[in-house]
């Protein structure tokens, strides 16, 4: 039995876990239906809903709920990271269907150390069922586009315009995708659309489970465990070629008209290295999010995700990454959901992307 074994049994246990603990938790809940219950599997109203609410759930805690967008970074972005999860409502035996697609441009540079030079196009689709009232599991498959693009010149304006410098892109053509890294024992590892401009990426399955509904004074709170399989070429950098697991904690309270998200996840990754380069065998993300409910199917939605430094030892690779998203999200149409948001980086820029565009589609039924 290899080392690794004992660890991905736990990983394994720990998602059957939280199906079987939800049973548990399904049984002792006892849900009282008054006459102005909502619709099964309908989100109600934020205004009314917290006028029909009683007893000790006396404040909704979560309204539309934080954009589905995991972290966009070089590395990271091919191995697992937190993605919000456990905040909307699916009444037993209701599914949801979800979309994604989130457009990246990456553009880090160092002589003879890395550059990274492209636009990449992140498409998910997502199946979640309710088992019970307060189990959720989903269904992660994931695609990934990628090739030179069209906004570095767009890019290139707004950084004269304001001053912040072009970070030698002005020393290489415009519209172009390569990945070239100058691995420390001397080896080079080198990619363009030759080997591939789309492919399957790692599919994720995931099982939460809804601990409390809170209060007035204590937030919503859920925890989820996640496991990610090697269904994508790792050659190609379409995946992290290793079985992953993570196990996150999410909160959600209401402020005044404010809704904040907080999430904190562990991940543990089963392989040692991407493109040669050692990675670090786990890693932290924290996610928090602000919701300001214009109207009670409009919200404007303000959230940040920051995952710890991915490779062991190579340069601003093995730093913090740290990713804001500015956007908005509306029920348009009945238990349809429509999300948008702009994507920029923080802090630390070569490892993180320059600019992206995030959209989402849900439907309940």
């Amino acid at each position: 039995m290899n080392r690794g074994s004992k660890r991905w049994q736990f990983a394994r246990a720990v998602f059957v876990g939280l199906v079987v603990f939800s049973t548990l938790l399904e049984a002792e809940a006892s849900p009282t239906q008054g006459p102005a219950a909502a619709e099964p599997g309908v989100l109600q109203p934020i205004e009314d809903s917290l006028r029909e609410a009683s007893g000790p759930h006396c404040c909704r805690n979560a309204g539309l709920g934080p954009l589905l967008l995991r972290g966009q970074s070089a590395f990271q972005a091919l191995r697992l990271s937190l993605i919000p999860m456990g905040v909307g409502d699916l009444e037993k035996g209701h599914w949801e269907a979800q979309v994604t697609t989130t457009w990246t441009n990456h553009w880090a540079w160092k002589e003879n150390k890395y550059l990274v030079d492209g636009e990449f196009l992140n498409t998910g689709f997502y199946l979640k069922y309710a088992v019970t009232d307060r189990v959720h599991i989903k269904l992660e498959i994931p695609f990934l586009m990628r090739g030179g693009g069209f906004m570095d010149g767009a890019i290139m304006w707004f950084h004269n315009t304001f001053g912040l410098g072009q970070m030698g892109r002005e020393d290489f053509r415009k519209d172009q995708f390569r990945i070239i890294l100058w691995r420390k024992d001397g080896t080079v590892y080198a990619l363009d659309t030759s080997q591939g401009w789309i492919g399957l990426e790692d599919i994720v399955l995931s099982a939460n489970v809804l601990l409390t509904e809170g209060g007035a004074w204590l937030p919503r709170m859920s925890v989820s465990a996640h496991l990610k399989f090697p269904t994508g070429d790792k050659e190609r950098l379409f995946g992290s070629g290793g079985l992953d697991g993570g196990i996150s904690l999410c909160m959600a309270k209401r402020i005044w008209r404010l809704y904040g998200y907080l999430g904190i996840q562990y991940s543990r990754f089963s392989g040692d290295e991407i493109a040669g380069i050692p990675m670090r065998p786990y890693q932290i993300s924290l996610f928090s999010s602000i919701e300001y409910p214009w109207t009670d199917r409009f919200s404007i939605i303000l959230q940040e995700v920051t995952n710890t430094g991915a490779a062991k030892d190579f340069y601003q690779f093995s730093e913090t990454t740290n990713e804001i998203t500015f956007g908005m999200k509306a029920e348009f149409l009945p238990k349809t959901f429509l999300e948008f948001g702009l994507i920029e980086n923080l802090f630390h820029f070569d490892n993180s992307p320059d600019f992206g565009l995030h959209f989402g589609l849900s439907r309940r039924f």
